[in-house]
């Protein structure tokens, strides 16, 4: 058995900035509240999708709304005049502007950020694997200010810089390529980001889902979305890029067609099993996360052995206490244990005694 896993889910961002960093359960709401997301307005047509058949524009189950614009529907002649898939194309924009803009946010409180970072450095001293279903940048950057990892070599596969995506020849490249520290040591943390991330992204021009992944360069900005690629004489060529955002939804067959994206989720299912100790820290476990399930259930079923698995919530409802032992309370209920906290309370009380 290998050292600790920690599992990051929506919470973990919410307690750092809970203004800017949403949870599953009111990133519409708070979208809106922060001008994003204008159901009434620039984004009405998506507004009446969500309320048409939610029956409120700002429904607080958005993986359930993705779930349902992402599936082909039953046939109707009035169904094609509501474009779902723009409207899922809306939506997933909609996620990489609100977290381009927390991921640029300071913490809410000196307390809080000075807890953050003893996390990371905890994570870093302990070489931790860390799966993250959050498509931010947060626990990246906190990693990178404990001077322990680096997104260049520390994401689990290979994931060229964006540079090496561009297809003219080398005359007409430009230069604009920047190597940074690129001959320093890192520990052995890796990040493994199941879902994608804002700073990953595949060109607009790519025929499908399944051709490579490029990352952003640090100084590049925070969203592949805002980043464009340019020869040196500018036109004929510019290349743009998508960020690779994989929803929490039933259906992911297109995006596991991506060596990637597979090869990620298949080293999140060995590190599950190796781990001695795993802690999920503000994780729903979503019931449309059907793969998300899979995996947990069977990294845990790989290896008979002794583990010690800790749910970390300041909401620690029933509901999600059942959902936890029904997924993972097979594999041992008396090593399976809930601390209803956020994590600055995880840090100080638990992370501090140990």
């Amino acid at each position: 058995m290998a050292g600790s896993v920690y599992v990051l889910g929506a919470g973990f961002g919410h307690g750092y900035n809970n203004t800017w960093f949403p949870l599953v359960r009111n990133f519409l709401a708070l979208a809106n509240a922060n001008y994003f997301y204008l159901p009434y307005d620039q984004h009405r047509q998506l507004g009446h999708v969500i309320a048409k058949y939610f029956n409120d524009p700002v429904y607080p189950d958005i993986e359930k709304v993705l779930s349902f614009l992402s599936a082909s529907p039953l046939y109707h002649r009035t169904i094609a005049y509501e474009h779902r898939s723009l409207a899922y194309e809306e939506l997933i924009e909609l996620i990489i502007l609100s977290l381009s803009k927390a991921s640029t946010e300071p913490a809410l409180s000196t307390d809080v950020k000075n807890a953050y970072d003893r996390f990371a450095e905890h994570i870093v001293d302990t070489k931790s694997t860390v799966i993250t279903f959050n498509y931010d940048l947060l626990i990246e950057t906190l990693l990178r200010n404990s001077k322990g990892w680096h997104p260049y070599h520390g994401y689990g596969v290979h994931l060229p810089l964006v540079y090496d995506a561009m297809p003219t020849s080398p005359h007409t490249f430009l230069d604009q390529k920047i190597i940074e520290d690129e001959d320093m040591t890192w520990d052995e943390v890796t990040v493994l980001k199941l879902h994608g991330s804002i700073n990953w992204g595949i060109p607009t021009i790519a025929a499908d889902k399944s051709e490579e992944i490029f990352q952003l360069p640090i100084k590049g900005g925070v969203s592949m979305a805002d980043f464009a690629l340019k020869t040196n004489f500018g036109p004929p060529f510019t290349m743009y890029f998508k960020p690779v955002i994989v929803p929490p939804v039933l259906d992911k067959s297109s995006w596991l067609q991506n060596r990637s994206i597979r090869v990620i989720w298949n080293m999140a299912m060995e590190s599950i099993a190796e781990a001695s100790q795993i802690t999920f820290i503000g994780y729903s476990l979503p019931t449309t996360d059907f793969l998300a399930e899979f995996m947990f259930r069977q990294g845990l079923s790989l290896i008979t052995a002794e583990r010690k698995i800790t749910v970390v919530d300041p909401c620690m409802t029933p509901e999600l206490r059942k959902r936890y032992v029904d997924v993972l309370g097979s594999f041992g209920l008396n090593f399976l244990s809930f601390k209803e906290c956020d994590v600055v309370g995880y840090v100080n009380d638990v992370l501090a005694s140990n």
